[in-house]
């Protein structure tokens, strides 16, 4: 679990800000307006984020824990909504590639043009708590 006052910065690209069109997979009609901001490996590491896949083995079943793999995300004007930290470098593994809004793509995308974000600005996400990120440009 993340403790207060850890935070990362990234640089967004191009592929970050229009993943429903810019991505390489054909598995579904392109979407646009669609973002994502990405975790490292070695940050998710560091912070402690981890993916669905670290709750395999939970009795009961679970997919999403606060804290963990989820997280209510807020900026300068409030609540943006719930991250979930998500996908993987390869099968199995409990480190997530991205963040993006909890069954949403397209919010992630509305905040890069709502605080004019565009490609080679940074973005910091800073955990206030250990369910709670602060996120900004930089």
């Amino acid at each position: 679990m993340p403790e207060s006052g850890k935070f990362y910065e990234i640089e967004i690209k191009k592929v970050h800000m229009n993943w429903g069109t810019e991505r390489t997979t054909q598995s579904r009609e392109p979407v646009a307006g669609e973002g994502y901001i990405p975790i490292p490996d070695e940050i998710a590491k560091e912070i402690g984020i981890f993916n669905s896949n670290a709750f395999k083995d939970t009795e009961p079943k679970i997919t999403e824990k606060l804290g963990f793999n989820l997280f209510d995300c807020y900026d300068k004007d409030g609540f943006v909504g719930k991250l979930k930290a998500q996908g993987s470098s390869h099968k199995g593994y409990i480190y997530p590639k991205q963040f993006s809004k909890f069954n949403d793509l397209k919010t992630i995308g509305t905040w890069f043009q709502k605080n004019n974000v565009s490609v080679g600005d940074k973005i910091r996400l800073t955990w206030t708590t250990p369910t709670k990120i602060f996120i900004e440009k930089v």
